[in-house]
């Protein structure tokens, strides 16, 4: 079972790969931003790696942003 599955996330490289292919999916920036009404200057510069993405668009492609907090000591521990 993935992490999704059981509800626990995913990191931001998931996110932006659902975004790509979402505006894969539905036919490129300029028809994905008719689609999802999100501002096709905002979706390219997030495809391309220039800005982060909105919130807007994170719930577009069925996400949605969580800020998480961990202990300074549980984050030394997993970057060793």
């Amino acid at each position: 079972m993935t992490s999704s599955a059981r509800g626990e996330g995913v990191g931001k490289v998931e996110v932006l790969a659902a975004i790509r292919d979402a505006v894969r999916a539905a036919g490129g920036v300029r028809a994905f931003s008719r689609k999802t009404g999100i501002n096709k200057a905002t979706v390219s510069l997030v495809i391309n790696g220039h800005s982060e993405p909105a919130e807007s668009l994170v719930n577009a492609v069925g996400y949605m942003a969580v800020t998480i907090y961990r202990p300074i000591a549980a984050a030394r521990r997993n970057a060793a």
